[in-house]
């Protein structure tokens, strides 16, 4: 998925004690803002000078063992990829959960209770 709103967000809800979220730094990227639970993590600047694909844009492994919700929001009008969530389990199984490929999204869980994307407009 891609953005380059200002303020688009994305969020996901899901069960586990570990998340990260995967995507793209570019030049032509800038600042996003992740929150969990409504505690807010600093900015970060996804801008580089080399284009890094597969990166890992923010992590957390600890969770408690429960059901949290993911933001993440594009601060400014330069671009944001998001490519992958993955989610940590209790027995450190790492199961990744959403990811796009060739502009389709898909969901490899069938369990609807473990993770649920709630996207907005303004994301391709």
């Amino acid at each position: 998925m891609v953005t380059n709103g200002t303020q688009a967000d994305v969020t996901f809800t899901f069960y586990g004690t570990g998340v990260q979220v995967w995507g793209a730094k570019r030049p032509n990227h800038g600042y996003y803002q992740i929150s969990i639970d409504s505690l807010v993590y600093p900015q970060v600047n996804g801008a580089t000078n080399d284009t890094q694909f597969q990166i890992s844009l923010f992590s957390s492994i600890a969770l408690r063992d429960s059901y949290h919700s993911i933001q993440m929001e594009n601060v400014g009008r330069a671009f944001l990829d998001l490519d992958t969530v993955s989610v940590e389990f209790l027995h450190h199984d790492i199961v990744q959960l959403y990811y796009m490929h060739h502009g389709i999204i898909s969901n490899i869980l069938t369990d609807p209770l473990l993770i649920r994307y709630h996207g907005k407009r303004l994301w391709v």
